[in-house]
């Protein structure tokens, strides 16, 4: 059984404030949460804001707590039509996904017949992915609709569901025997490909809707999946969103910037934060992040990926802050089968 653990205890703990940019040329500008994590096309921003998950709108800053259970709560992902898909803690300590509309208020997702699950992204239909324990107290993929409940989604090895978008292509984590290192895999609810990259592994960040992909191998090195090629990033860039104009947000030896394939990196204005870790990016090119007056290590551990630190292998992978003194072997040209 792999390990999971969803860090709601430093949520209250550490001074943090959000930040949002029109562009990845302006400046940045202050939100009314602790920390965002999504943001969509119409300027809508969640996360969380004193342990509770929260929204909060780029024209008016009004923080509205969404009433989530349990003794903390964060909002991951939103939509377009404003459906949000968070995870909340008991008082127990068990950690359990939620969606949240302004029609229906919070809906429960339930487990896979486990004691645990989390959300990782909501779709444009409502459909939230995410991660749980089944019956037997293994880790495995779920997908949840209001019309058809929480089902497992993947194969055997898939551990948990990373990324979906609109087309229903659905990125996991794959923990496949002996488990010596995890594959990233793009697919549907099955029939799943892997990006191993000549066995290098992968970690799968985002999926947009042209079916482009963002991640980073086991090795550290950041990439962009298309049907067409792969664009190696090294190990200086490790991306963390892109949207559906290709603009690949992520961290460039520490510091938040923008790739495009026509104008290469942009740094992002930092103004006067500090800490500074950019966590999405809309169609728009409008960006959201945070700033937080603890080492960016700790910062990363409550922000990248939705929160969610996933399987053993986790404590191996890149963090977007670390920066790299050697180069790495190039990705394999071919893209994966």
């Amino acid at each position: 059984m792999g390990k999971w653990i969803l860090y709601f205890g430093l949520v209250t703990s550490l001074p943090a404030s959000s930040i949002y940019w029109s562009s990845a040329t302006a400046p940045p500008s202050s939100l009314g949460l602790d920390c965002a994590l999504s943001l969509n096309d119409s300027g809508t921003a969640v996360g969380y804001v004193g342990g509770q998950a929260a929204e909060t709108s780029i024209s008016s800053l009004a923080v509205v707590l969404l009433g989530a259970p349990g003794s903390y709560s964060m909002a991951v992902d939103i939509n377009n039509s404003g459906q949000i898909a968070g995870t909340y803690e008991t008082q127990n300590g068990y950690q359990y996904a939620f969606y949240w509309s302004p029609s229906s208020g919070t809906v429960l997702l339930g487990t896979l017949g486990g004691s645990m699950s989390l959300s990782t992204a909501i779709d444009s239909a409502g459909q939230i992915v995410g991660q749980s324990l089944d019956n037997s107290g293994n880790l495995a993929a779920f997908m949840w609709s209001s019309g058809s409940g929480i089902s497992k989604i993947g194969d055997s090895a898939s551990e948990t569901a990373t990324a979906i978008n609109d087309s229903g292509e659905i990125g996991y984590e794959e923990d496949p025997p002996p488990y010596g290192s995890e594959d990233g895999a793009v697919g549907g609810t099955s029939s799943l490909s892997l990006l191993n990259f000549g066995g290098l592994g992968s970690t799968i960040c985002a999926i947009n809707d042209n079916g482009w992909i963002v991640g980073y191998t086991a090795s550290g090195q950041g990439f962009l999946w298309t049907s067409s090629g792969i664009v190696d990033f090294g190990t200086s860039f490790i991306p963390e969103d892109i949207n559906d104009s290709g603009e690949v947000l992520g961290s460039y030896q520490g510091q938040p910037a923008v790739w495009t394939e026509s104008g290469g990196f942009q740094f992002l204005d930092l103004g006067s934060y500090t800490n500074v870790i950019a966590t999405h990016i809309n169609d728009n090119g409008q960006i959201v992040g945070d700033a937080t007056a603890v080492p960016e290590p700790s910062a990363l551990i409550l922000c990248l990926a939705g929160v969610l630190l996933i399987a053993a292998g986790w404590r191996r992978r890149i963090r977007a802050g670390a920066t790299h003194s050697e180069p790495s072997p190039p990705l394999p040209p071919e893209p994966p089968r």
